[in-house]
């Protein structure tokens, strides 16, 4: 994928958002389909909204963020992977604010980016934190790395 510099400190990038509802799979089916489909080259997200469709029924919509040059294989695993019939296809920019990777000394993954106003923030990977006992623990352990 191209990256253009957009405003200083961003970055444009272009993705294809897949988006489709369904209201006729079990929660189990959707899962699976949703761990699947987050799996598959070039899904950069997939994620599940609740809504109202036709008729007044529940819905859930899927909605993926993918690579231009992986649309077209996406789709075809969400209409594998789903019972939709249909499939949204929307051309989307995207900004992205550049950020630096690095590990700390205890193992975790953090990363670093500066914001338009000019603060500097710092993030834990979150999966680097699931040995937590509590979310007190979770946070604390995220607080203290984030320095």
């Amino acid at each position: 994928t191209g990256f253009e510099t957009a405003q200083p400190g961003m970055i444009r990038d272009r993705l294809v958002q897949l988006a489709c509802d369904i209201d006729d799979m079990t929660g189990e089916e959707l899962g699976f389909a949703t761990d699947t489909l987050r799996k598959v080259a070039g899904v950069v997200d997939v994620m599940l909204l609740n809504a109202q469709g036709k008729k007044s029924r529940p819905v859930v919509r899927i909605e993926l963020l993918v690579h231009l040059d992986h649309a077209e294989g996406v789709a075809e695993r969400v209409f594998d992977l789903t019972t939709t019939l249909g499939i949204r296809r929307t051309v989307v920019d995207r900004l992205i604010l550049p950020r630096d990777a690095e590990t700390t000394p205890e193992g975790h993954r953090r990363k670093r980016t500066q914001r338009p106003a000019g603060h500097k923030t710092v993030k834990i990977e979150s999966d680097d934190l699931n040995d937590s006992a509590t979310l007190a623990d979770r946070r604390a352990t995220a607080r203290d790395l984030e320095i």
